[in-house]
């Protein structure tokens, strides 16, 4: 069925027929729009907030070089106290051991050429006018218990001075843990 309006034109009713389709596309631009600017103003949110994350970051790099600088100062020093309390402590037990060893000395028949000490290990060269002393000089030193079992590393005749045959001896012992610390 058809209809026809016979009204004249300024007594018709305003009727805008507006398609469907066109309605739906009308929608979706408005929709697109807003959502369009939504989303850029929380992109430049998202991005002033970089920006300034970027530049707090800046700040804190230089305050994380600082603090790992320091960190690796108090290292250093902690390194240089404990080697300080190390050397303190030796001093002591060296001072003690070298004290130990010149009383055990059998005068005027043996002498002493070098004292190694490195940590807990000794070692004593010297000479002597015989074997008998410079067995002497060991044990001595196995009786006092200050040390582990004395070893003779070396024990042979040298050089003849005065009409004196002289052997040379080699000595090596470990200390006693025990010892060490109560002489510190």
């Amino acid at each position: 069925m058809i209809t026809i309006n016979l009204l004249p034109s300024e007594k018709r009713p305003f009727n805008l027929r507006v398609k469907k389709p066109l309605l739906f596309f009308l929608l979706f631009i408005m929709l697109f729009t807003a959502s369009s600017l939504i989303f850029q103003r929380k992109i430049d949110k998202l991005t002033d907030t970089l920006v300034s994350i970027k530049r707090d970051s800046a700040s804190y790099n230089k305050v994380i070089k600082e603090i790992e600088a320091i960190k690796k100062k108090r290292k250093d020093i902690k390194i240089r106290t404990d080697i300080i309390k190390d050397l303190s402590v030796d001093r002591l037990t060296v001072l003690n051991l070298l004290n130990f060893i010149s009383e055990n000395i059998i005068p005027q028949k043996m002498w002493l050429k070098s004292i190694r000490i490195d940590k807990n290990r000794v070692n004593i060269q010297g000479f002597a006018i015989d074997n008998k002393t410079a067995v002497d000089f060991m044990k001595r030193l196995e009786n006092a218990g200050y040390f582990l079992p004395i070893n003779i590393k070396n024990l042979k005749r040298d050089k003849v001075y005065a009409g004196l045959n002289f052997k040379t001896f080699e000595v090596f012992c470990f200390i006693k843990k025990n010892e060490k610390k109560e002489n510190s």
